[in-house]
């Protein structure tokens, strides 16, 4: 027994000497690719193969993963990348090891942000500004991440108490972002336009750029970027270039649809579409197609249709748009009849958060087959508002007062207050009112004294966790009508929409229910799909 004892204690020291040798070997191996790992990861780098790169550190992280400045320079690649879950990952390893944490906090937090988690970002960025408080990049990242999750009253707070760090350069481009960030964007534009004059840096001419091509302003975006084209290198022009004929494409389309309501009246319809480049002050688009609408009680109304819209942009913040139908109408009995309908709108907003704008339409009455062979218009004169009271809650109304041709009149009052959760999805919910009245009660269609409906509602979209592009839209609203004077009743109402897109291709479809009376002019409760194709070129 004891000589086995000896043998194995032998055997143990042996082991221990070959392990302890092994590890100098390998120590040694890393030791002399090291320097090799990194260099061929920064040719790569340089030449835009961020994905490589990172494979090429990985490497060195096999054999040592804790090797902090490889961590950094991962992260940093995987930001270039835009892969930010990744950079997440490699970042938070990083985070413990204490090296160079106010960057890696910083880098961390805007890794957090693109990866649609604002909240988490502002947590870093706090942290990395409360570590180092005298660090510029600590002070001008924690200004970003406040406006990042709306914190605009904030922001400009901690940016008055911060000014002596920063220079004229850094106090105009946040200035510029917070203005923009709090709806005031025209204001943020003269700061960017004082910025670019002043401090020609390419940094600020993209940014610049990019605010007013997402404003409708293609060509100053242009023109600026002209102005500076000397400070971008030829890649840099070209993605430019790209983005702008990305803009420029024309898109086309085509869109079905199936409703049926309990009345027993049933609608599809089909129509093909088409839609020019925005231009300077116009946009046009085009439509064609056919409807059918049919009743289990008798009756069925054709109509072919041509549909043009022009979008106006006389600049100052005041905008229009002229729809114009023009209709071939076939009812199942009686003479063919063609109309033209229409609708005119005129906005003003030169800032975000508050918006006004004025309407003028007019329409055929086409719930059911029997309402659409009598020929009835109307026309209508109303308003809509938008008030954003913060950057999460606002105040939506419209209204409209209508006259139509049997003589009727109609006042018609939607209000709706809102507050904006989250934007990574998306859920918004509040509080909506309407109100409808006519002046005479018609059995042809809903035309009730008094009307009123008073729900909660919610609205949540976002991208699925799937491996293609999908996103997900739901609505929905429950609360209670009253018609005349009977007793309330529920009312519910909810759509959900799939979306997709692969290259040029947009797809999408949606389902819409509501026992809401108001919803249609009949009054009844329906189903609703719809289809929309579209293609760019």
């Amino acid at each position: 027994m004891k000589k086995v004892e000896r043998i194995l204690i032998v055997l143990i020291f042996f082991l221990s000497a070959l392990k302890g040798l092994a590890q100098d070997v390998v120590e040694a191996m890393s030791h002399e690719k090291r320097e090799g790992f990194i260099q061929k990861a920064s040719e790569l780098r340089a030449s835009g193969n961020y994905t490589e790169a990172g494979t090429m550190l990985d490497s060195i992280l096999v054999k040592n993963p804790e090797d902090a400045p490889i961590l950094l320079f991962k992260g940093d690649l995987m930001l270039q990348a835009n892969n930010f879950q990744k950079a997440i990952e490699t970042y938070s390893k990083l985070l413990p090891l204490g090296f160079e944490p106010t960057t890696v906090r910083i880098n961390l937090s805007y890794a957090l942000f693109m990866n649609h988690k604002p909240g988490p970002a502002l947590v870093e960025a706090k942290g990395a500004w409360e570590g180092e408080p005298t660090a510029k990049n600590a002070v001008v990242n924690y200004f970003n991440a406040l406006l990042w999750n709306t914190k605009t009253r904030e922001a400009g707070e901690f940016l008055e108490s911060q000014k002596d760090l920063l220079d004229s350069a850094d106090v105009l481009v946040l200035k510029a972002r917070l203005e923009s960030t709090s709806g005031n964007y025209m204001e943020g534009l003269v700061y960017y336009d004082s910025l670019c004059h002043s401090f020609p840096n390419k940094h600020y001419v993209k940014e610049y750029s990019d605010v007013l091509l997402a404003k409708g302003q293609a060509e100053k975006a242009i023109l600026v970027f002209e102005n500076n084209n000397g400070l971008f290198s030829e890649k840099e022009l070209n993605a430019f270039n790209s983005k702008i004929k990305n803009r420029e494409k024309v898109s086309a389309g085509t869109r079905f649809s199936l409703f049926n309501d309990i009345g027993g009246n049933v609608r599809h319809s089909g129509e093909f579409w088409f839609q020019l480049p925005e231009a300077k002050t116009y946009q046009l688009r085009g439509s064609a197609g056919r409807s059918n609408l049919s009743s289990i009680y008798g009756g069925n109304v054709q109509t072919n249709f041509v549909h043009g819209q022009l979008k106006e942009n006389w600049g100052r913040g005041i905008t229009g748009e002229t729809d114009i139908h023009f209709l071939q109408i076939k009812p199942g009995t009686g003479a063919s009849y063609g109309g033209l309908t229409g609708r005119q709108s005129f906005k003003y907003q030169r800032h975000d958060r508050r918006m006004l704008s004025l309407f003028y339409s007019k329409d055929v009455l086409n719930f059911t087959p029997s309402l659409y062979e009598q020929n009835i218009t109307s026309a209508n004169l109303g308003y809509i508002t938008h008030i954003m009271t913060g950057a999460k809650t606002g105040i939506y109304s419209q209204g409209s007062r209508g006259s139509y041709s049997d003589d009727n009149k109609k006042v018609e009052v939607f209000a709706s207050l809102y507050h904006l959760f989250s934007m990574f999805p998306v859920f918004k919910t509040g509080l909506n009112y309407s109100y409808l009245h006519f002046s005479q009660q018609k059995e042809l269609y809903f035309s009730p004294d008094r009307y009123s409906n008073s729900e909660i509602f919610a609205d949540l979209s976002g991208n699925l966790p799937v491996k293609f592009p999908l996103k997900l839209a739901v609505q929905g609203g429950f609360g209670f009508q009253q018609i005349e004077e009977n007793k309330p009743e529920s009312a519910t109402r909810y759509q959900a929409e799939l979306s997709t897109s692969f290259k040029s291709l947009v797809a999408s479809l949606k389902y819409q229910t509501s026992n809401v009376a108001a919803g249609t002019g009949s009054g009844y409760k329906f189903n609703w799909f719809t289809l929309n194709l579209a293609y760019s070129w």
